[in-house]
């Protein structure tokens, strides 16, 4: 039984396989998969063979808008299904709830209850019963920048809907698909009163199918160790009642060769047997090419810490190669000021198939100021020439070795030895015993984030003071001004770092060190209102807070959040701008974050809990209003418990 969601193609007459392929002007592309075009349709050839394998779909803008290698959203993983009445279905299965073992009591109950639906379906255009070959129309799904994948820009507006396909590659791994896109653009002219000039631009796309091996990557459940991505799931069956939540590595397949496996137990270092191959698209700058080579060095060399070779490599990208083809790919682009990276990963294993690290054109404006913060004492000297080649790609590779080790599935840990034990728990052959303790994981990155805090707040004074020289932004009001909305940026950012900690904790201990930190530094700098309230959003997070509750930590860190307020009924005009912004924001944060999530209703335990809680927090404002004297704190507390009253009854 299947649920249908919609039909691709018009029902169409079903032509025999021999008279489809004798049609003139058929042209077929032959590889690891057989497509052919005709006219301007394209057609995917499946055998009995392909049917339930596992196949991905990715898609990006190769170039064009200022723009390269820039990832669409795409479909990803999928399995071609042989369906009934001339029909193949085309099927996403889903993975957020599993069965322990296919043996289980329950796994007859968990599959009937867990109907895996149709997600699309397509007319088999042509059949060779005997072969057991089938002709399907990919046209639409490939031109219409709808089905697998989605062609948006916020910059851009189409002209028409249809793209024009250009080019058809078959290869060892799959079918390339280059297409070109129409799209009008208003030039800006930057001069007061002066219209923008409207103009249409092309866009280059592109789209790889993909075939993935016949068998899946082995799973590594994450357990007890922290530091990594993860895809989170619902099992049944792994303890006698109820659901658990649980969670696997999202990782590569980097794997000994069987014919190594002797030489790498006796602790000779081997080379896996697929690399990794970081490409460099081929319009990337060949003067920072060096810095991309060090910075996947210096993963090699964690690597080889466990006893890898080699397992990281960095290629140029050949010109007759189209960029969509590697599954790791380093691009540049004029576009946005950042460096982003995406991941396309297996939902069924946490595989990872396909990753784009993208610099953009503005990343040494951005990055030289953050550096300097950051580094500003230490490496006083370097800013003389702060424009120097040299400078600019050890920017560079500081920042890509962060996002390498990003698209590896790791989170950025400031400690070598550290990386080593992420990689060796995600990559080795060997589990360690229970995993890596969360207590060390989180101490390092609040050490990490604690000593970044406090070397922007000491050059920042620096700069404000005079003291620190060289600095080619203090020398007017207005670079002043940019290097303290820099500072309070990069405080966001590392305040950021240490509440994410919170989706992670375990035990009471990590929560108070993690909320001890966040109070001491929080109130110390007033990063702004809409700053504050991003951090505090991300605390407050419905997945983060009922992760708490359901490791038992939701309470105590109500408690700690509470606790702010004790004692708060002196003179508040005593208190300093920034824990008052920061009292206010807590409660408005908390009060928009309950509203949300509709706790009133109070349909869960957590729900209750927290409903229950933010009823203390408000006889707990209602007692300090009664006891202060002061007339401002008063007005406060008032202001406070109205806000609170939307969410409860007092």
């Amino acid at each position: 039984m299947v649920l249908l969601f919609s039909v691709s193609n018009v029902a169409g007459q079903l032509q025999n396989y021999d008279s489809f392929r004798q049609q003139k002007g058929l042209v077929s592309k032959l590889g690891i998969l057989t497509v052919h075009q005709h006219k301007n349709r394209v057609y995917l050839e499946l055998t009995e063979s392909l049917f339930g394998r596992d196949f991905v779909y990715v898609a990006q803008v190769n170039k064009g808008a200022e723009m390269v290698a820039r990832p669409l959203p795409s479909v990803g993983v999928f399995q071609f299904r042989l369906g009934e009445n001339d029909k193949i279905y085309f099927c996403q299965d889903k993975y957020q709830e599993r069965i322990v073992s296919p043996k289980h009591p329950l796994a007859k109950v968990f599959e009937d209850s867990n109907m895996q639906p149709v997600s699309d379906v397509f007319d088999i255009v042509a059949v060779d019963s005997i072969c057991g070959r089938y002709v399907i129309d990919l046209t639409d799904v490939l031109t219409k920048g709808r089905k697998w994948a989605q062609v948006k820009f916020p910059q851009l507006r189409e002209t028409r809907r249809d793209m024009e396909l250009t080019e058809i590659v078959a290869n060892d791994e799959g079918v390339v698909f280059t297409f070109n896109k129409e799209f009008s653009y208003v030039y800006p002219m930057n001069a007061a009163g002066v219209k923008g000039i409207e103009g249409t631009i092309t866009v280059e796309l592109g789209g790889m199918l993909r075939l993935l091996p016949q068998d899946n990557m082995s799973t590594k459940t994450v357990g007890n160790a922290q530091g990594f991505r993860s895809v989170k799931y619902s099992v049944y069956g792994k303890y006698p009642y109820g659901v658990e939540q649980d969670s696997l590595l999202v990782r590569w397949r980097l794997q000994i060769p069987k014919d190594k496996k002797k030489n790498y137990n006796r602790g000779q270092k081997v080379l896996p047997e697929n690399p990794l191959v970081f490409y460099v698209e081929q319009s990337f700058p060949d003067r920072w090419f060096p810095y991309i080579v060090k910075a996947v060095r210096y993963w090699n060399k964690v690597f080889e810490g466990i006893g890898y070779k080699d397992a990281l490599l960095v290629r140029k990208l050949e010109n007759d190669v189209s960029s969509v083809t590697p599954k790791a790919l380093i691009a540049y682009d004029l576009s946005d000021p950042v460096v982003a990276n995406n991941l396309i990963f297996h939902p069924a294993t946490g595989e990872i198939l396909h990753c784009r690290i993208n610099i953009g054109h503005g990343l040494w404006k951005e990055e030289r100021e953050r550096y300097y913060l950051l580094n500003g004492l230490d490496d006083n000297g370097s800013f003389i020439d702060f424009d120097s080649q040299k400078m600019a790609g050890e920017l560079l590779c500081r920042v890509l070795s962060e996002e390498i080790g990003q698209v590896l599935g790791l989170q950025t840990i400031e400690s070598k030895s550290a990386k080593e034990d992420l990689v060796r728990y995600a990559y080795g052959n060997t589990l360690l015993e229970g995993g890596i303790e969360k207590k060390n994981v989180i101490a390092d990155s609040l050490r990490r984030v604690e000593k970044q805090i406090q070397t922007i707040q000491t050059v920042y004074r620096g700069i404000v003071d005079g003291k620190v020289k060289n600095c080619i932004l203090q020398e007017t009001d207005e670079g002043k001004k940019y290097i303290c909305d820099v500072r309070n940026r990069l405080y966001k950012e590392n305040l950021l770092r240490s509440v994410a900690l919170l989706q992670t904790v375990t035990n009471s201990e990590d929560l108070k060190a993690i909320m001890h930190f966040f109070n001491v530094y929080a109130a110390e700098v007033n990063i702004g209102s809409d700053y504050m309230q991003d951090v505090l959003k991300c605390m407050m997070d419905e997945q983060v807070l009922r992760h708490l509750e359901k490791v038992e930590l939701f309470e105590d860190w109500f408690s700690v959040i509470q606790s702010v307020f004790e004692g708060k009924s002196i003179d508040i005009q005593h208190l300093r701008e920034e824990e008052v912004n920061l009292y206010w924001n807590i409660v408005d944060v908390l009060v928009e974050q309950a509203t949300r999530m509709k706790i009133s209703a109070c349909d869960d335990d957590f729900q209750a809990v927290f409903y229950f809680k933010l009823q203390e927090l408000y006889s707990q404002f209602a007692n300090l209003e009664k006891t202060c004297s002061d007339k401002f704190a008063i007005i406060f507390y008032k202001r406070l418990l109205k806000k609170i009253e939307a969410v409860v009854i007092p």
